[in-house]
């Protein structure tokens, strides 16, 4: 409770409006801000607050176990919930991350803050080695806010063939406007950059790469030109990094006003797809979403399909793109299908207190249907000190088939906590299964979490989806942390529980926890049950004969609140009366059911 109370003090004192409980208070999602607080280029006495971490590490039996990767001069560089400076190759099963050094290891002991370093891993995150060379060792070391992607355009099994490609805003050096950017052939330590040196250029730079037998390789940047407008460049590589060009620039003539920082980029087969939250005119009404598509690799693009979320009847009750510090996080995923899915918060301004949901619009045919994904809370303690420009964290990854993708993010377990844990949702085949805290650190914030673009489907069907976060490299009280820290990154893996054979029959959480009849009952050879989690707990679903034999565990994890359904198949077991029992932390649950072949 102490951790909360001085958390939410932090919140209250640093974020101006931003009080709970505050009436007046309207979480909308604004026009981006550049963030640019000073910053020293030398190195700052090492604070020693309690014991190092140790690697691995778990906060609690529940949390998942984290690798130490590296080390940061300070919390900026993974401070952008557009970023992707962890990337995972599905077919070399290989992992990268680029990330700003530590000044100590400046190569030109200069203390720079700075240069650029990344590290791999062929071991699905076990261990990591950080490159020996410095991935902008030979130009000027004022990078900010990178990013990478691993190119294997062969989709080798081999990870020694792979390029690591990077790229990242350059200061001038006092202020945006420069773009760095190179590659290093996989764990070489032989890198080169350039420094290109535009005037308009900010943050970030994401990446992603072709996902075809071409060395393609695509990042988008948020610009801001000297008459203050907002615009989108895209800049792509047709030789797998030896050279560089901006082939494009989304501006005035696409959209009125730019809300979010670069838009997101996206591949599927030799397609391409940009989306922004953006609106087409200077009227009232809401942001949408902007889509550009390219069906050549980004040699052409159509012209703006606007997303008009508001305009589903489902989403019409909520006033816009809502937001805990006014940044816009919005995620989009391709399916097998080439159909495109946005993720983003909706607001509704018209209660007190004002109403989070997390929402998703897909496309249907002709027309654009809507899922609402979960609540958010409004106590939440976002970003670090005066960064405040990740939101609730959204993030997605999926497979190489884009048969699935999973959702992470940040949220309080609980309206009126303010420490958030890593959040997890998954869709496949077109249905979407439960949410999963993937952390439960009551005691712990996660902050600066990223995720890998691709993940990996498991044998089992589970997906497994790679994680970093950024945490001050010692352990310190919570009214400690500042952002002059030096701090740590850290990886997890985690495998979502597709296997489980339990999704979300509906949304909402339910009043009490219940058991119900199986449907169809008689059934041969398979069965639906449902049932009802009033309370996160750690629940069972067994399956036993008359006699009362366990025969076998359909469900047996951490559960959030919600309205589940169970598939049973009795396609080996014979006819007779079998017993489905629910077991929670304080509800248990029988019923019988009749098989009949």
């Amino acid at each position: 409770m102490i951790n909360k109370i001085v958390s939410l003090f932090i919140l209250t004192a640093i974020v101006s409006g931003f009080t709970l409980g505050n009436p007046a208070k309207h979480y909308v999602a604004h026009k981006p801000k550049i963030v640019m607080q000073e910053e020293s280029n030398t190195a700052k006495a090492f604070m020693q607050v309690g014991p190092r971490l140790k690697s691995p590490r778990q906060a609690t039996p529940f949390d998942l176990s984290w690798v130490f990767i590296d080390s940061m001069q300070n919390w900026f560089g993974t401070g952008s919930s557009h970023l992707t400076p962890l990337s995972y190759d599905p077919w070399s099963n290989s992992l990268g991350v680029i990330h700003r050094g530590h000044a100590s290891i400046d190569p030109d002991g200069q203390g720079h803050s700075g240069v650029m370093w990344y590290n791999t891993s062929t071991d699905e995150g076990a261990t990591w080695t950080r490159c020996s060379a410095a991935l902008n060792g030979d130009i000027p070391h004022y990078g900010r806010y990178p990013s990478g992607t691993i190119s294997n355009p062969s989709h080798s099994t081999d990870p020694s063939g792979n390029i690591f490609e990077y790229s990242y805003p350059q200061l001038n050096p006092s202020a945006f406007g420069y773009l760095g950017y190179g590659l290093d052939p996989f764990s070489a330590c032989t890198p080169f950059a350039v420094e290109f040196q535009g005037t308009d250029y900010v943050y970030p730079c994401p990446m992603w790469t072709s996902e075809d037998a071409n060395p393609y390789i695509y990042f988008t940047v948020w610009k801001q030109t000297a008459a203050g407008e907002n615009e989108i460049g895209f800049w792509q590589t047709t030789n797998q990094g030896e050279t560089w060009s901006e082939t494009h620039v989304f501006g005035a003539s696409d959209f009125a006003t730019l809300s979010s920082r670069g838009g997101h980029g996206r591949s599927f087969g030799s397609s391409l797809y940009i989306e922004c939250a953006a609106k087409p005119d200077t009227n009232p009404g809401p942001l949408q979403f902007a889509l550009f598509k390219s069906n050549d690799n980004g040699s052409t693009w159509s012209s703006a399909e606007w997303v008009n979320w508001h305009s589903i009847s489902a989403l019409a009750d909520y006033d816009d793109i809502g937001s805990l510090d006014g940044e816009v996080a919005d995620e989009l995923a391709i399916d097998n299908n080439g159909n495109e899915h946005i993720f983003f918060t909706v607001v509704d301004t018209n209660v007190t207190p004002n109403t989070l949901k997390m929402v998703e619009v897909y496309r249907d045919g002709a027309n654009w249907g809507s899922n609402i994904i979960g609540d958010r809370t409004l106590s939440l303690v976002t970003g670090v000190g005066t960064l405040q420009q990740m939101d609730n964290e959204l993030h997605c990854s999926w497979n190489k088939e884009h048969t699935e993708f999973v959702l992470t993010w940040i949220d309080a377990p609980n309206n009126g906590d303010t420490y958030g844990d890593i959040f997890a949702k998954g869709w496949k085949n077109g249905s979407w299964y439960p949410t999963v805290n993937v952390t439960n650190t009551p005691t712990e914030r996660e902050m600066n979490t990223h995720l890998a673009q691709y993940n990996k489907l498991n044998g089992d069907g589970s997906a497994r989806i790679y994680l970093m976060k950024t945490e001050a490299l010692v352990a310190v009280n919570e009214d400690s942390i500042d952002n002059t820290l030096f701090a740590g990154i850290w990886s997890a893996g985690y495998d979502y529980p597709f296997a489980s054979g339990v999704t979300e029959r509906e949304n909402g959480v339910p009043a009490k926890f219940a058991l119900y009849r199986n449907y169809p009952n008689p059934f041969n050879p398979t069965t639906k049950i449902a049932f009802d989690i009033a309370k996160a707990s750690s629940v069972t679903l067994k399956i036993y004969d008359i006699t009362g034999k366990e025969l076998e565990t359909l469900y047996n994890g951490y559960r959030e609140a919600g309205k589940y359904e169970a598939t049973f198949d009795a396609s080996k077991y014979a006819s007779g009366v079998y017993i489905y029992k629910l077991q929670s932390d304080n509800f248990s649950a029988s019923e019988k059911m009749i098989l009949t072949k």
